[in-house]
């Protein structure tokens, strides 16, 4: 028991000296006082991360934002990805059935978008780069439909 003992103390001691470390690298106790009990409080240098740089234009002429029929795409996208992987969860459960339903409901619902969005771009450059920008987005979707397919069949 002894031994053991003497061999964690050189542990502990290097633990001691990790937090050391880490406590030199924490910000000062005024940054703390500052903020008081705000836990989302952004760091002093944060405003300078959100003036530094203008958005990316993907030269389709607008207005320097990104189309929100894209925005609207992508949202609807991450939905369908979460849908794909609850089903996949759902997989040799009572669930199952519903749940491949719901994620083949978001996926339509995102291709559609996906196409409503082409069809309503301003000229080909934008389709273009609309197609490069998310298409392989619209292929991992119905890959992973088709994987998912598999699984319910």
């Amino acid at each position: 028991m002894l031994r053991n003992l003497a061999r964690r103390i050189p542990l502990v001691e290097r633990l001691r000296a990790g937090f050391a470390a880490a406590s030199a690298l924490a910000p000062p106790a005024a940054y703390y006082a500052l903020i008081g009990s705000r836990a989302t409080a952004a760091p002093p240098f944060a405003a300078s991360l959100t003036t530094s740089a203008p958005p990316h234009n993907s030269g389709s002429g607008g207005s320097g934002g990104v189309d929100p029929a894209i925005e609207r795409f992508n949202a609807l996208f991450a939905e369908a990805r979460d849908e794909i992987e609850y089903a996949r969860e759902d997989a040799e459960t009572t669930y199952f059935n519903e749940s491949v339903e719901t994620a083949k409901k978001a996926v339509d619902e995102a291709l559609s978008a996906w196409h409503d969005a082409l069809n309503n771009a301003p000229d080909e450059a934008a389709r273009g780069a609309m197609q490069r920008a998310s298409g392989l987005k619209v292929e991992q979707l119905k890959a992973e439909l088709q994987a998912l397919d598999e699984i319910h069949a």
